[in-house]
């Protein structure tokens, strides 16, 4: 009788030594696990960051045209033959003015058929033929002549002139070094005022901004200008060729 009571005693006890020992575990699996980050680590509060600009002028060596011919008449077939007859003539005085086949591209060649609306009724007025020539033009000091000649062999309609250079990489580059320079002396400047001393670059970003992604490689402004048909002076004027940087520089 007495081992029955001895075994049931010790039957409980260890029923509670494991209702216990599971009630430890479980509140150990619900208690939130702490990261501490250990002192010394890199982070982004010593670092520099700072941006440079660089600048180049360049004179313009190509121009590229815009121009075409619009013809309007009650007959499709009709409006595009004068429309190619035209064509052909301007595209011929753009040959024997030295411009190349590959400097002659068709830009948009479009037929729209128009309508007055006049009174409540719908009136053909005819088909409107459209085509429209980009010409580069490698002689700049040639662009007022071309001009002249394209309006006196039938072009009617002009869009512009853009300036442009053709090899912009050398210029770039320079641009570059320049926006490179300002920057380390920026970074040089803010570090002395502040009382820190400039480490190594840790970071260099093509642009303005530290976000991989750059802005303005180069962008350059293109001038353009409307011509008139008659006397066409032209003034080609500088273009701008301009670069940016991002550094990050580690401070001590």
């Amino acid at each position: 009788m007495k081992n029955k009571v001895l075994i049931s005693v010790v039957l409980i006890l260890a029923i509670l030594s494991i209702g216990t020992l599971t009630g430890i575990l479980l509140s150990i699996q619900d208690e939130p696990l702490v990261v501490v980050a250990e002192q010394g680590e890199n982070t982004d509060e010593n670092v520099l960051v700072v941006s440079g600009s660089g600048r180049v002028s360049l004179t313009p060596d190509i121009a590229y045209i815009n121009a075409g011919v619009e013809t309007l008449m009650k007959d499709a077939r009709e409006a595009q033959d004068e429309n190619a007859m035209i064509m052909d003539r301007i595209i011929k005085v753009l040959k024997d003015s030295g411009i190349q086949d590959k400097d002659i591209q068709t830009a948009n060649f479009n037929v729209h058929v128009e309508y007055d609306y006049s009174d409540n009724q719908r009136r053909l007025i005819g088909y409107r033929v459209s085509n429209n020539v980009r010409i580069a033009v490698r002689q700049i000091d040639r662009v007022g002549e071309i001009l002249t000649a394209m309006a006196e062999a039938g072009a009617n309609h002009f869009f512009g002139i853009n300036f442009g250079v053709e090899n912009q990489k050398e210029a770039y580059n320079e641009a570059l070094k320049k926006a490179i320079e300002e920057a380390k002396e920026k970074a040089l400047l803010m570090a002395a005022q502040a009382g820190v001393s400039l480490g190594r670059p840790v970071a260099i970003h093509e642009g303005q901004v530290p976000q991989g992604v750059p802005f303005g490689k180069g962008m350059m402004d293109m001038a353009r200008r409307e011509s008139a048909a008659a006397q066409v002076p032209i003034m080609e004027g500088e273009l701008e060729v301009q670069a940016s940087v991002t550094i990050v520089y580690e401070i001590k």
